[in-house]
Parts: C-alpha cells; structure tokens; sequence
C-alpha cells in the first residue's frame, strides 16, 4: 500500500510531501512524494492538508458499556454507581456486549484510535469484537468478590488461554475492579496469576475521596499489586504519602480527567507522579461516565487542568501530553512496535484533515511548524478532524465521501463491519437495557 502526498509527524518534526509505504502491516519507507509510484492498493490525498500522526491510545475503557451513554448524567459518584449503573450492568448478556464492543470501536476508530485497554464482563465476546473488528486492546475481566465470586477468575484465565497473544493484537490480563470490591486475599490471588501468566493487572484506585478510608497504599503494595505490570486508573485521591510503595515498581497511572471532572471526583495530582517517577497515559472511562471515548479532549483536559491547578503554565507541555496518548500508551500496554512514525514500525496511524478554520493561520513551511505542530493538535484538534485510522496497516475506518464534510456520518467509512447494523442493534438493545420496571 502506498499513501502518497501527505504530511508526516516523526520523532524529527514534521515533513511534507511525503509517501508512506505499508508492507505487512509495518511502515517500509517514508519517502519524498512519487506521482509515478503505484501500487493495487494506492490511496491519495491530492493537494489535501493531511497530516498523518501516530494513531491515539485509550488507556482506560468499559466499552460493553455502550448502552449506557448519558443513563444518569449529573448524579453523585454513589447514586451513579450503585443506584443506575449497575442494575443495567445485571440485564446485559454476552451478545449485548459484543455488539458494545463492535460499537465502541467504531466512535475509536472514528476518533483516531488503534488501541484501548479495557475491564468489563463477556471477555471472550470482547475479544471477539476486536477480532472482528480490527483494533489492538487489552483485555481483562472485571472481578470482584464481594457478595460472591462466581468463577469470575476462572472465567478471565479461560479468556487469557484462548485468546491472549491473537495475531499480536490482544493481550489479556486481570481486572481486579477495586480494593473495596475484592478482599485481600482475592487480590492476591489475581496477583499470583498475573504472575503465573506473565500478564497484568487493571484496577480502579482512589477514584473517589471515600477510598480513603476504605484500604491503604501500603496494604495493597504487601499483597504485591505493584509487582506485576499493574494499571491504575483514576488515582485522584492518591496523596503524596502513598507514593512511596509504588517508586520504582511497575505501577503505571491511567488518567482520566473527562470522567473525574463529571463525576466530582476531583483532579488527579499528576505532578506528584511525575516526581515519583510513575508513568501516566491517558483514558477516558466509559460512555456511562464521559461521555465520549475522545482522547482528544482527554489530551486538552489534561494540559490546561494541570497547568490551573499547579499555576504553572509550563507544566505537562502540549508535545508531553501527545506523547502520553500514543508512544507512552503503546510502551506502557505492552505494544513497544508502534506509537511512532518511522521505517519498521507498526502501521497504527491515524490521519488529520488540518483543512479547516482551527489549523490556520499554521504553515508547515514554517521554520517553528516542528514546536507549534504539538499546541496546534493538543489544543485545537478536534477528534471530527479525523479522516482515516489504520491498524498494521489495515483501514477501520476511512472517510470516503470527499465532498460533503468531515464530520459527516456514514457507514460505508467502516470497511470492518456493518456499521449500519452495529447501530441498530446498539439501539434495539439499550431499549430493554434502560426501560426501568
């Protein structure tokens, strides 16, 4: 596949002109613009303001979820949880879920995205979603113990027996959802598998200010959660005191500001972290909680929140920020081959339309275009910009329509699937999910 006459985002800056080259799902040149190149498979983008960037991660998701988008907006984290969440969460099977799944990764691809990290129930169904699919995740089943196990456990190892390592695309691990839904001994118990498999751990921690009271750092650090790749999502009410265990481990933070903004869970101290040592890449959370699954607004939210809340204008720079939601992301979940633009990378791309008023006056010709290319996509980026996103170098999705405009919708966009069939059974499903009664 050739992918001519667009511009490039590298390691390097920005060049212009240029021909991708895709060859078995990996970048085999990046060369100045060949009129003459051809290839069965050549796109072009003619005289286009296109600029391709690595494709974006989502650290954090519940993409079963999908039925759930704005079920109980504007409620306390309590009430949103235990009260309208969750008794919706007992009426879906494993085929509500898989079309969730399919779904969530249509609004992904549609947004940039080539990889998720994701907790919820029906795990081979959501890696059968992303089988068919075509995006890159990792998967790990929701578990918990409070009022019963269930085979849970059990059923997330299956999971991780059939389908961790498919086509290099899923990784599985275990989901212990919270140290105030799991005892002790049952994290210990998903620790010790994760070190069996070699795999990971994903759990939600200090999400709210309630947890405070409900388990320590410390205590979780002697059931050693931080010995394996261990994923923490939200960490708002982690305090500096806490840190202490998790310096020089394998801890990584998922951030979510979208979701701990609309909650009132409040603003993680991303600082502290950083001072720790701890990595932090990007997530959104479910649609129940967002309610989008937009890491572009996850990458604003967390350049200007930081900088308000430090009063620091210099902190978490624009070009930092973009490095957490795609090199960072890839590292740190276990795709070390892709997140960046150069020969022998993975094929996760994603392309920009820069044609419209948000990206003027900027000029590539522009001797500081290498700098101003971050602030311009952390900070007037719009997830709708996005025309194409690959996965190894295979399209999920592509804008077709050239004449009408780029945030318009259409099904044939999603070479993948049956993208109008995907939404009819999304909103034939959230009937039963949300009649309450």
């Amino acid at each position: 596949m050739i992918i001519q006459n667009v511009a490039v985002l590298t390691k390097e800056g920005v060049s212009t002109h240029q021909d991708l080259y895709i060859r078995e799902g990996k970048i085999a040149k990046i060369g100045e613009h060949d009129p003459e190149a051809r290839d069965p498979q050549t796109i072009s983008f003619g005289d286009r303001r296109i600029l391709a960037i690595p494709a974006l991660v989502n650290a954090h998701t519940h993409t079963g979820m999908a039925f759930l988008r704005g079920v109980a907006d504007d409620s306390p984290f309590e009430t949103w949880l235990f009260e309208r969440v969750l008794p919706r969460e007992d009426r879906l099977n494993g085929q509500d879920v898989y079309w969730g799944a399919l779904f969530s990764q249509m609004e992904m691809a549609r947004y940039g995205i080539a990889l998720f990290n994701d907790m919820y129930m029906f795990t081979d169904q959501v890696c059968q979603a992303v089988a068919d699919f075509g995006m890159k995740a990792c998967v790990c089943r929701g578990l918990v113990d409070q009022g019963g196990e269930n085979g849970r456990a059990d059923e997330n190892l299956r999971t991780f027996k059939h389908w961790h390592g498919y086509q290099n695309r899923i990784r599985v691990g275990f989901g212990p959802h919270a140290p105030y839904t799991c005892s002790d001994p049952y994290i210990a118990r998903i620790v010790d598998l994760a070190k069996e498999t070699d795999s990971f751990v994903h759990i939600h921690l200090r999400e709210s200010k309630r947890e405070r009271e409900l388990y320590t750092i410390e205590s979780l650090a002697r059931l050693g959660l931080f010995e394996v790749p261990c994923y923490m999502a939200h960490c708002v009410h982690v305090e500096e005191r806490d840190l202490e265990p998790m310096k020089g481990s394998k801890a990584i933070v998922l951030h979510n500001p979208s979701s701990n903004l609309k909650l009132a869970n409040g603003v993680a101290p991303l600082s502290l972290f950083k001072e720790a040592g701890l990595p932090v890449i990007l997530g959104t959370d479910s649609v129940a909680s967002n309610n989008a699954l937009d890491i572009w607004r996850e990458m604003l939210l967390t350049a200007i929140v930081q900088k308000g809340v430090s009063g620091d204008p210099t902190v978490f720079s624009a070009e930092d920020v973009f490095r957490m939601a795609t090199e960072d992301g890839y590292r740190w979940l276990g795709f070390p081959g892709s997140g960046s633009i150069e020969r022998g990378a993975h094929a996760d791309l994603a392309f920009l339309s820069m044609e419209d008023v948000n990206y003027h006056p900027f000029s590539f010709e522009d001797p500081c275009a290498p700098s101003k290319i971050y602030s311009y996509l952390v900070y007037s980026s719009s997830a709708k910009d996005v025309i194409g996103t690959m996965v190894d170098g295979r399209w999920v999705y592509l804008r077709r329509s050239e004449g009408s405009a780029p945030s318009a919708f259409s099904p044939d966009d999603f070479p993948t699937v049956d993208a109008k069939r995907v939404i009819e059974e999304i909103d034939r499903m959230s009937v039963r999910i949300n009649t309450d009664g």
